[in-house]
């Protein structure tokens, strides 16, 4: 009963109205969460001694890569 009486007093309700057109449709998707990998892969070498320095990142030669580093 409420929205009838309310809807009567409503004056500020107003409409356009506009030709369509056809165009591209833009399709976008988002999501929220924690990214996992499909497949843990331990890598390993067997030989003796003291890793110094892994070296560069062949990405971003600025950074050097460190222990636990991933693919980006």
């Amino acid at each position: 009963m409420y929205y009838a009486k309310r809807a009567a007093f409503d004056s500020t309700a107003s409409f356009r109205t506009v030709e369509i057109k056809r165009g591209e449709l833009l399709s976008t998707i988002s999501a929220t969460g924690t990214v996992q990998p499909e497949e843990v892969v331990d890598a390993g070498a067997q030989v003796m001694g003291l890793i110094l320095e892994f070296g560069p990142d062949p990405h971003d030669p600025a950074k050097l890569i460190d222990y636990g580093s991933g693919p980006h």
